[in-house]
């Protein structure tokens, strides 16, 4: 298997996720499912998820001269060399069919626990799901974050959330400026598969935010430019969409 430094990147984070799972499961194998969409218009998140997901899985079940979690040896010492083996299910970017498909992962497949799903709204069913049969839900990339604040048991959050990502957005305009940049307009560019209500700007110093909502595409190009046209309309007025 050839190794490159953004899967060695993405398969460290992986298996940091997948060590702490297959902890809870006294085997000789450790039945993990993993969740995303890999058809549709976001078919290829799920692509480049299944590979970093593979990389950390070869990383951990083979012995690698590596300076990463659970590289050095086979499997998991901590149960005694027990091997990892993933299940990947396609949720189609559908919340329903992600529902299904995580009762399948838990109640055929006899996973201990799931990883996924790349859109929000999505996680919101499989980790209902998860909830419902006590297993382990790592919401491993979704940035909404009304999906922590449900008081669920079994919901992991393991990535920032939008909220973290606002701040962390304007702080860095607001240090782009102190250094002289001028920012007319703000554009904010989001999937909209879950409610994302367009967050107050810090102050009345600020510009007006020209909100462009997409829904899952192959294509970005034509969303840009009505970013474009939003963001040049929108320095005397603040639009509506």
């Amino acid at each position: 298997m050839n190794f490159t430094r953004r899967k060695i990147l993405l398969g460290a984070t992986a298996a940091a996720a997948l060590g702490p799972i297959a902890a809870r499961a006294q085997t000789s194998e450790v039945v993990i499912g993993v969740i995303y969409p890999f058809s549709g218009a976001s078919a290829q998140m799920g692509v480049d998820a299944q590979k970093s997901f593979e990389t950390a899985l070869d990383i951990i079940n083979k012995d690698h001269d590596f300076d990463l979690p659970l590289a050095k040896g086979e499997g998991l010492p901590g149960l005694g060399g027990a091997r990892i083996r993933l299940v990947f299910a396609d949720h189609q970017a559908d919340p329903q069919k992600g529902r299904a498909e995580t009762e399948r992962l838990i109640t055929q497949e006899k996973v201990c626990a799931v990883v996924g799903t790349y859109q929000s709204a999505v996680a919101v069913t499989v980790s209902q799901i998860c909830e419902r049969y006590q297993i382990p839900f790592i919401s491993a990339d979704n940035s909404s974050p009304s999906l922590h604040k449900r008081g669920l048991k079994f919901y992991f959050r393991a990535a920032p959330h939008d909220e973290m990502f606002s701040a962390a957005m304007f702080n860095f305009f607001d240090a782009m400026r102190k250094k002289g940049t001028k920012i007319d307009t703000l554009s904010l560019f989001h999937e909209d598969t879950i409610s994302v209500p367009i967050p107050p700007t810090p102050s009345s110093s600020w510009p007006p935010i020209a909100d462009t909502r997409s829904s899952p595409t192959s294509s970005i190009a034509p969303i840009l430019r009505r970013c474009r046209r939003k963001c040049s309309s929108s320095r005397r007025r603040t639009p509506t969409c």
